[in-house]
């Protein structure tokens, strides 16, 4: 029976635009623990076979997708059925890169949280880890020991911790996603390196200009950069952190808070 119920999964993996009608229609029609426990392990396998080189943000996003209707409609998959899928959702939800989607799909983690699957300062790791992806860096002079601190970093993330997930939002930002990475550059303002980490700034055919890591295979995060000048391509701001990112006269790139400290500093390459 639970070969059979594999083989009718397979049908769902393919690469592009995520559609989440068939995914929602297989687990909404899942019944009883085996065919439950059997989905959990397909979301599991996969997430665990595309890490490292092989990492896809098309399956992670899939299976971050998967993960959220699973909980919705079936419960958090607890220890005491689930045993080894137990860590499943939050292995997910960390291994994801799209922060829109990461921020919907939080409730993952409060319910970890309140199940006791992690512990205090892992969720405020994890916290960490979402302002990390959605500025660009870490908090700065952040004081973990302060008692409102995980409470302003949920205000100021606006994660969802609640049960009801905004699939509709989710996919978008999956297919927006898509569509940036597959978009060839048309321009490339330059590369630089920090401890040996190659990193550019390039232009695609949308007319936006992006800031990644410059790593052929793997997933990592893209920030979307706005001129701050129409015709100067020497200084470009990242939005939701309000950094400045500036080209000096020897081609090398600093990044400032929107403060004018100096944050992190690229040799030209």
């Amino acid at each position: 029976m639970k070969y059979i119920i594999l083989l009718a999964f397979l049908p769902l993996v393919s690469f592009g635009q995520i559609d989440s009608t068939d995914i929602f229609k297989e687990i909404d029609g899942l019944r009883g623990f085996l065919q439950i426990r059997a989905y959990w392990e397909k979301i599991h396998l996969e997430d665990q076979e595309y890490r490292g080189g092989k990492q896809s943000d098309y399956r992670d996003n899939i299976n971050l997708l998967s993960a959220t209707r699973m909980i919705e409609k079936h419960g958090y998959p607890l220890e005491d059925r689930f045993q080894e899928f137990k860590k499943t959702p939050f292995n997910v939800w960390r291994n994801n890169t799209n922060f829109s989607a990461k921020q919907q799909a939080f409730t993952i983690m409060n319910m970890a949280l309140n199940e006791g699957e992690i512990r205090r300062d892992d969720f405020v790791t994890d916290l960490e880890d979402l302002f990390l992806l959605k500025y660009g860096r870490q908090m700065i002079d952040a004081v973990n020991s302060d008692p409102d601190y995980m409470r302003n970093l949920m205000k100021d993330l606006k994660v969802n911790v609640k049960r009801a997930f905004d699939y509709k939002s989710m996919v978008e930002s999956f297919n927006d996603q898509n569509l940036v990475k597959r978009t060839m550059k048309s321009k490339l303002i330059g590369k630089w390196n920090d401890e040996n980490e190659p990193y550019q700034i390039f232009q695609r055919q949308n007319g936006k200009f992006y800031f990644d890591k410059d790593i052929s295979s793997g997933s990592y995060p893209i920030y979307e950069l706005s001129l701050i000048n129409k015709n100067d391509e020497t200084r470009f701001e990242h939005l939701p952190s309000r950094d400045i990112f500036e080209v000096d006269d020897n081609g090398h790139l600093t990044r400032y808070s929107f403060y004018g400290r100096e944050i992190f500093y690229y040799e030209k390459l």
